[in-house]
């Protein structure tokens, strides 16, 4: 099978199975240090919308109690979260 996703791992394709291991990785790492400085759960980091994040400032309202959060992220972590955004994704995951 042919990879049509431009430049993401294909995962019917043996020789990529390790590009596709290393990208996961790095996605949960990501995830782990948003939640981490963010304090979030891991279903908000998961469903994290992408305009949820402006500048260095996250706001957004937990799904499990609808509470609004509002924090500053340290530039590590917008960074991280800047790694892994994809043009005409609405969510970093």
């Amino acid at each position: 099978m042919e990879n049509q996703g431009g430049d993401q791992p294909d995962p019917d394709r043996p020789d990529q199975g390790v590009l596709l291991v290393a990208a996961e990785r790095k996605t949960k790492e990501r995830a782990l240090l948003l939640m981490r400085y963010s304090g979030l759960a891991i279903q908000d980091a998961a469903a994290l919308a992408e305009s949820a994040l402006e500048g260095d400032c996250l706001t957004l309202r937990k799904a499990k109690s609808g509470t609004r959060v509002l924090c500053c992220l340290p530039e590590p972590v917008t960074e991280a979260l800047g790694r892994i955004a994809r043009p005409g994704r609405e969510h970093y995951t």
